[in-house]
């Protein structure tokens, strides 16, 4: 095989990667952190709350209050602030 051809193949390859990764929607970047963190959300609301409903409703009102307000795009310590958030409506929720 071709070492000049193989090259080129994975560079336009790699170059493929990186313009989809470039294009990637912002909304697509949120559905990973939900799909990441949605299991962490819920621990923390259920460790407060005890009841799997109202934890359910907790992990959606963080995640949705986070998309509103757009704060997901400069959190540093996602997991932090993640647990913050959910434990102050869970309490709330109480």
């Amino acid at each position: 095989m071709n070492v000049e051809l193989v090259s080129r193949t994975a560079a336009g390859e790699w170059a493929d990667l990186l313009g989809r990764e470039a294009a990637r929607e912002p909304e697509a970047d949120f559905a990973l952190l939900v799909e990441r963190q949605s299991r962490f959300v819920f621990s923390i609301a259920y460790a407060v709350l005890r009841n799997v409903e109202d934890a359910e409703d907790v992990v959606q009102d963080t995640f949705l209050k986070l998309f509103r307000t757009g704060a997901w795009k400069q959190m540093q310590d996602e997991r932090r602030f993640l647990a913050r958030m959910a434990w102050r409506l869970a309490v709330g929720k109480k």
